[in-house]
């Protein structure tokens, strides 16, 4: 799990880099799990999940209230493992951006509460 920091993936110059994004709550309806631990926001669930998967560089950036969560896959061997585990949909072609390709990830704020059991909480 090679995160790195956003500037220095972009700086790092990834040809093939994809971005990867959508919209997710700041925060989970309640701050803890039935056990009383706290739990993570929906980003950093996700990232957790993400560092499982991706082997090579990535890189994340948190969205705020009307932007979206994003995240750059420097390989595109890494961004069909997301693809499979998660899944992708909304492929988009980009010129001009540090990221030759788009997608929207088909992950959303119903899939919180299995990725957090998945992660061991008792939610």
């Amino acid at each position: 799990m090679p995160k790195v920091s956003w500037n220095a993936f972009i700086n790092a110059g990834h040809p093939d880099a994809s971005l990867l994004g959508n919209m997710l709550s700041p925060r989970t309806p309640t701050p803890f799990d039935k056990n009383m631990r706290e739990l993570p926001s929906p980003f950093a669930a996700l990232c957790k999940e993400l560092g499982t998967i991706i082997k090579g560089d990535w890189a994340a950036k948190k969205g705020g209230l009307k932007s979206p969560c994003v995240f750059l896959v420097a390989d595109p061997a890494d961004v069909a493992l997301v693809h499979a585990a998660i899944g992708l949909r909304s492929r988009q072609s980009v010129t001009g951006k540090p990221w030759r390709t788009a997608y929207t990830l088909d992950f959303s704020d119903r899939e919180v509460g299995p990725l957090l059991r998945k992660q061991g909480y008792n939610v």
